[in-house]
């Protein structure tokens, strides 16, 4: 932080360094939190590097440069095709027959004639696991009873392996806690049709989209039936797509395995509502708004699409959150110059079974946070930001909620003037604030008065005492930012049952952090009873906890002008820990009948 006011740029907190997350301590004293839904870099050697997918031989395998899995393609023979693995568990596949040695096209090995002649097997590295994909390039090769029943030979390592019913995410869980480990989007297929859009703007913005990684739009597409059974993992590719005169060859047949983690995306269509397309069922991009046949033959038929963002939210509850932003990546846009609204909504958590069905309601779209008028045709981000995300944000970290979903939806879905295409990537910054600390009793004291002492010790004095105390805040951006706030409890019943505050001063003026500050008592707290106080500290946006919070002490004094030589000798200005002085011990340490702060920094009787 001192490094960040010096140099006024931002600097990494590198010992907070995620998979997901970068922290950066900023000049303006805040720390901020970026966290991607998708990783973002790896340990390797012990270092962290930036993710690199591309792939090399080594040691008689295929491996990657840098992903957040440990994965090992084939180099050619009997072994299995890929193993993945990650902390300590592992998934193995083979292909039922001898590979030959696979062709390397950066993150892609490409083995050629697998199951006769004009059938390929590509095997794709990702940031976080691995695609297959069964290349079909002819109809006389979809006719292969090889392609008709795909059984794969499975092996694991401290896993099991199922299939979701309904949403068909195949997904394989720790066998001792069931925690997920690996999942893979249900399996589909799809063939390589793709229309020309009917009008310029869509002609001059349409990505080519690259039928080996995913279908385009216009693309043909079924569900693979799947089976999972000791040892062996089946896929039926639909014999329909397969066969249908217009079938566009080549077809791909593309299960596609990741690390299961708590963060997610997704996206729901009315033209197919009961089907689920979580983690956009391994297409890079999807849709968002009205896609309509008439406009683009692309679309297949009329429908609307959604999106959901499923992001990790930081540990940072009991912080202020000052600023929150969340980004999305936009690739296209039916129109690019024509900027048209799109809305970021506060959602239910998504679920690897979201369908439009099942999601087309107000009680999963609960509150749009937020708009942006934009067109991009590559891709470009879109931030979101604003007081409702704000405190959308907040609240769930107070909750102390590990994830928020966010989603996206197009301001008209009547029509086609406001479709968009995301990357199935987004990220969100959030800015916080740290809290001042809790005032160090062996700093405060009264004159007159004594040191802070507990109930039990609690001396008598014959005046109005001024109470001092030391307050410190770990953002020292601004040079007088703190403020200090004093407190007076007692009891008006004999039996001490309305204990609680009687007394609270205004804000005393602000200082630098570490200074004294005080407060004069007001002549009118009771005689001979005995007054319990404290102080906490204020930073312009947030309390630090009172004095007496959590295991301090309380201080204690009585008060009665009538007691004679009841005034102890002034105290020292600057406390003895100031001076270097030992003579005043921590006081003991005991349960404290006065109130807890409560985490938002309000009293609480």
């Amino acid at each position: 932080m001192a490094a960040a006011k010096r140099t006024g740029r931002p600097v990494e907190i590198t010992s907070r360094r995620g998979e997901n997350s970068t922290v950066r301590a900023l000049p303006n004293g805040r720390i901020e939190i970026e966290q991607h839904v998708q990783p973002i870099r790896t340990r390797q050697g012990g270092k962290w590097v930036d993710i690199d997918t591309t792939l090399h031989r080594s040691g008689g395998a295929i491996v990657p440069a840098a992903t957040t899995v440990g994965l090992k393609f084939s180099a050619g023979g009997n072994g299995p095709m890929v193993r993945m693995t990650r902390a300590g568990h592992a998934l193995a596949l083979s292909w039922p027959q001898a590979l030959p040695e696979p062709m390397l096209d950066g993150d892609t090995a490409v083995y050629e004639g697998v199951a006769g002649p004009a059938v390929d097997l590509r095997l794709r590295a990702r940031v976080d696991g691995f695609a297959h994909v069964l290349v079909v390039k002819t109809a006389q090769a979809a006719k292969d009873p090889r392609v008709a029943k795909l059984a794969l030979a499975m092996s694991t390592t401290r896993l099991a392996v199922r299939e979701e019913r309904g949403s068909g995410v195949l997904t394989a869980t720790d066998t001792g806690s069931g925690a997920g480990v690996f999942e893979a989007p249900s399996p589909r297929m799809w063939d390589s049709s793709q229309t020309a859009p009917t009008t310029p703007q869509a002609r001059a913005a349409e990505p080519g989209a690259d039928p080996a990684k995913g279908p385009a739009d216009g693309a043909k597409t079924a569900r693979l039936d799947a089976a999972v059974e000791a040892g062996k993992l089946t896929l039926i590719p639909d014999q329909g797509l397969l066969t249908a005169p217009d079938t566009r060859f080549p077809v791909y047949i593309d299960p596609v395995w990741t690390t299961s983690k708590a963060t997610s995306w997704g996206m729901v269509s009315s033209g197919w509502p009961d089907e689920s397309y979580y983690k956009f069922a391994g297409n890079s991009t999807e849709g968002v708004g009205r896609c309509e046949v008439a406009k683009d033959p692309n679309c297949v038929k009329n429908q609307t699409k959604r999106l959901f963002f499923r992001m990790p939210l930081p540990a940072i509850k009991g912080r202020y959150i000052q600023n929150v932003e969340f980004v999305a990546y936009e690739t296209y846009a039916y129109n690019c110059s024509n900027p048209t609204s799109i809305q970021l909504w506060r959602t239910a958590t998504l679920q690897s079974y979201a369908t439009w069905n099942n999601t087309n309601n107000s009680s999963v779209w609960q509150e749009q946070l937020t708009s942006r008028d934009v067109a991009y045709c590559s891709k470009t981000p879109v931030e979101f930001g604003g007081t409702k995300l704000r405190s959308h944000v907040q609240d769930a970290v107070n909750k102390g909620y590990s994830t928020i979903t966010f989603g996206l939806k197009a301001y008209s879905e009547s029509t086609m003037d406001w479709w968009k295409r995301f990357a199935d990537d987004a990220y969100m910054k959030v800015q916080y604030n740290n809290p001042p600390l809790q005032p160090d009793t062996d700093t405060m004291f009264a004159n007159p008065g004594t040191k802070c002492l507990p109930s039990g010790q609690a001396k008598t004095v014959n005046d109005i005492s001024t109470v001092y105390a030391y307050l410190k805040d770990p953002d020292t951006e601004d040079a007088n930012k703190v403020q200090g706030q004093f407190t007076l409890h007692w009891a008006n019943n004999a039996d001490g049952s309305d204990w609680g505050p009687k007394w609270t001063s205004a804000l005393t003026p602000a200082k630098t952090s570490g200074s004294r500050f005080s407060v004069t008592l007001p002549s009118t707290i009771p005689q001979r009873t005995k007054i319990g106080w404290g102080v906490r500290a204020w930073d312009g946006e947030q309390w630090g906890p009172w004095s007496y919070a959590g295991a301090q002490t309380g201080c204690y004094f009585y008060y009665d002008p009538a007691v004679p030589g009841a005034r102890p000798s002034p105290r020292p200005t600057t406390p003895p820990t100031m001076l270097g002085m030992g003579a005043w011990d921590k006081p003991a340490r005991s349960p404290l009948p006065i109130p807890r702060a409560s985490p938002t920094g309000t009293r609480s009787p």
